[in-house]
């Protein structure tokens, strides 16, 4: 009852337009006593239990063992990648972009966690405690300068032509100084702009479009070259009118797309968004392409560039190597 009275939407009177307010509630519950007896524990369950709500979206969630589990492991993830940042634990791995024939045209860089007890941890167990612990920015400049330092490398020895795209994060955008900072990481390693693609996801810049506008600008300005890309297009927000008038150069078809190419009028979407990025001339790439029905499918409706295990699985910098030694016919 709480949930559903706190969730109804009321008016407000904002520049004398009146508009609707919905706010959302997660209500996490600990019992006396099966929960505990003291108010310290009773509150320390009870917000695990309301951090379980808080995925579900408007929930009421009891207190389980289950959930303590799950809260001391998240606490466990929290402890170490302050302790991994700090001792060279995390790896950069890059997965292939190509074209429809499989011949490589870029890289993704993409982060793993190289753990002394649990091996390879995928980002999806690790990055959401990267950014509750505050560690966003940090990381992110690894993950720059680390993909720069590679990506030089692979320049040397065989790809000069070759680009590398880095995931730059809402906290990464707002920091104060970021263009300098990747000017200043792309002299560090010899690279112009023209090497390096940064992939925002349409979350990342809807929250702040006319600021997120003047930073990609003033990126743009001081790294003549730079790439800018919507990641995971077609899950966010974004306005046509932001995106005609952003300076975006290309974007990237969210996988849960592709993996339903097989449903018609999910195929109509997508081949919507290939129509719209040709219609702007942008650079489109289908992420997470698994079988060669997809493929045929993006083919047929003129995607030109693909991301996906079908091709190549992530790999460490030396597997990858291998792999661009040969140059696109």
């Amino acid at each position: 009852r709480v949930i559903d009275r706190i969730t109804e939407p009321f008016a407000v009177d904002v520049q004398q337009s009146i508009g609707q307010i919905r706010l959302g509630v997660s209500i996490g519950i600990a019992v006396i006593p099966e929960d505990g007896t003291d108010a310290t524990v009773l509150l320390r369950n009870a917000d695990a239990a309301m951090y379980r709500a808080k995925e579900r979206g408007n929930h009421f969630v009891f207190f389980t063992e289950d959930i303590n589990s799950m809260a001391i492991q998240r606490l466990v993830i929290e402890h170490g990648v302050r302790r991994a940042l700090s001792r060279n634990e995390f790896r950069l791995y890059y997965q292939p972009i190509v074209n429809a024939a499989g011949e490589i045209e870029s890289m993704e860089a993409l982060a793993r966690w190289d753990h002394p007890e649990r091996g390879i941890i995928s980002p999806a167990v690790f990055l959401d405690a990267v950014d509750d612990v505050g560690l966003t920015v940090p990381f992110g400049t690894w993950v720059l300068s680390v993909a720069c330092r590679d990506l030089a490398r692979i320049r040397k020895n065989s790809r000069p032509d070759l680009r590398v795209s880095v995931n730059l994060a809402p906290a990464q955008l707002d920091q104060p100084g970021i263009a300098e900072i990747i000017e200043k990481t792309l002299a560090r390693h010899s690279l112009d702009g023209s090497a390096l693609t940064l992939e925002l996801t349409e979350s990342a810049i809807m929250e702040n479009p006319e600021r997120s506008l003047r930073k990609i600008e003033a990126i743009r300005r001081l790294n003549p070259g730079v790439t800018i890309a919507i990641d995971d297009f077609g899950t966010g927000y974004s306005s046509l009118a932001y995106l005609t008038n952003y300076p975006v150069d290309g974007l990237k078809i969210d996988r849960t797309f592709v993996s339903r190419l097989s449903s018609e009028s999910n195929a109509k979407v997508v081949n919507t968004i290939i129509d719209l990025g040709i219609i702007l001339n942008l650079t489109i790439v289908a992420e997470g392409v698994e079988t060669a029905e997809q493929l045929s499918t993006l083919v047929e409706h003129r995607c030109r560039l693909f991301q996906g295990y079908y091709f190549h699985r992530p790999a460490p910098l030396d597997e990858y190597e291998s792999m661009v030694s040969v140059r696109p016919g």
